[in-house]
């Protein structure tokens, strides 16, 4: 199992424990990994993970994610597993302030912690 999918399925498992509905893609062809739902509209999410210190965006990734939100005018998610700190981050506000790469150090504007390992 790839990195990627073992944190698509540790994340599903959280959200869950929270309380969330959580359908997972079986492909990663699409632009969202979760379609995550608890109290109120659901919430599309890409997850992406990785071991180093900071993750970077590619611009292919962002402009379809861009344009999947605009149209279906739900709000993207990104959540993010750094090391052992996840982060939820407005897809929106990453897209906004031209962010091209998450950290640990990314304003809480942009992306709050959610669990694990942070500091």
């Amino acid at each position: 199992m790839s990195s990627g999918i073992a944190s698509e399925k540790e994340l599903k498992n959280y959200l869950e424990s929270q309380g969330y509905f959580i359908v997972r893609s079986d492909k990663s062809e699409g632009a969202f990994d979760l379609v995550a739902i608890r109290d109120g509209p659901p919430e599309l999410v890409q997850v992406k993970s990785t071991s180093k210190d900071k993750l970077y965006i590619n611009k292919m990734e962002r402009d379809a994610i861009k344009k999947i939100s605009e149209q279906i005018r739900i709000k993207p998610i990104l959540a993010v597993k750094i090391k052992d700190c996840w982060l939820k981050c407005d897809f929106v506000e990453v897209l906004r302030e031209d962010v091209k790469s998450i950290s640990m150090k990314t304003p809480k504007e942009i992306c709050e912690k959610i669990k694990g390992e942070c500091d």
